[in-house]
């Protein structure tokens, strides 16, 4: 099993210093003015918090995760603004500031699923419950922000084309929302060795589910997307593998709080 941890962390750096690079090229060639004081303090802040950690300071150990994913998203706010000219925190800091209060309470939704699947628990976390929530709250806080920012930054890149639009009928939205419903309520009734296996169906309920019902309401949906531009219909779904394609490695560099992820009942550790 150490091997096995071994492997994967290698990997996972691996695959970070690839994205990592890929990222900065992509950023030295679209770029059109300097990089904005705050994205300057999130990669010292990303740097320093490192060194931190490998020296022992345990404040920043425990809290690496919600730390580093905090200077991220301002670095790539800064990026963003450095692209494009406007950004979602330099624009509207208090949205922003909403989005990430409204991250906390939707992320809490996949912990309750996780408290019947057990698909991960954490360890390290603060004996003190104040210090917990605190490390809770603000890793929890990080996740919308962090798909959002890292999508804006996807799209500065101009990797995905205008397609030909793709429209799907209400009779198609209305299996969806079904096929949705069906995917969030298999992990509550079936057994649990069988449940806590299928932690897919709760990812992806959700966007079957809500999808289409928002876009009926005439709210932002990945189904106006298609309809209107489908390159951009993929970019949130790119932004999630992103983040965590990011959060496996860049965190593996940083100790701390772990969580244990279980994925066919393999034990795989990450940070927090």
């Amino acid at each position: 099993m150490v091997g096995y941890h071994q492997a994967m962390t290698q990997l996972g750096l691996a695959i970070t210093f690839l994205i990592t690079t890929i990222l900065v090229i992509g950023f030295f060639r679209h770029r059109q003015r300097r990089l904005a004081f705050y994205g300057l303090a999130g990669l010292v802040g990303l740097l320093s918090g490192e060194i931190l950690v490998f020296a022992g300071f345990q404040p920043v150990a425990i809290y690496s995760t919600p730390i580093a994913w905090t200077c991220y998203i301002l670095l790539a706010d800064a990026a963003v603004l450095a692209m494009r000219g406007h950004s979602r925190l330099h624009d509207a800091p208090g949205q922003f500031a909403g989005v990430a209060l409204l991250s906390v309470p939707l992320w809490l939704i996949f912990e309750a699923y996780n408290l019947r699947l057990q698909n991960w628990t954490y360890a390290g976390v603060p004996q003190a419950w104040p210090l917990a929530l605190l490390g809770y709250a603000w890793s929890f806080a990080t996740i919308t922000p962090g798909i959002f920012e890292t999508a804006d930054l996807i799209e500065c890149f101009g990797w995905f084309r205008p397609a030909d639009s793709i429209t799907f009928s209400r009779v198609v939205q209305r299996w969806m929302v079904l096929f949705g419903a069906t995917c969030l309520l298999l992990p509550l009734i079936l057994p649990q060795t069988m449940a806590r296996r299928l932690f897919v169906l709760v990812w992806i309920g959700f966007i079957f589910l809500l999808d289409p019902i928002n876009y009926q309401l005439d709210l932002p949906s990945l189904i106006d997307d298609f309809r209107q531009r489908p390159s951009l219909s993929f970019l949130c779904i790119a932004a999630f593998w992103f983040r965590l394609r990011l959060a496996m490695g860049v965190l593996e560099l940083l100790g701390g709080c772990k969580v244990a992820l279980y994925l066919s009942h393999v034990p795989a550790e990450e940070n927090l």
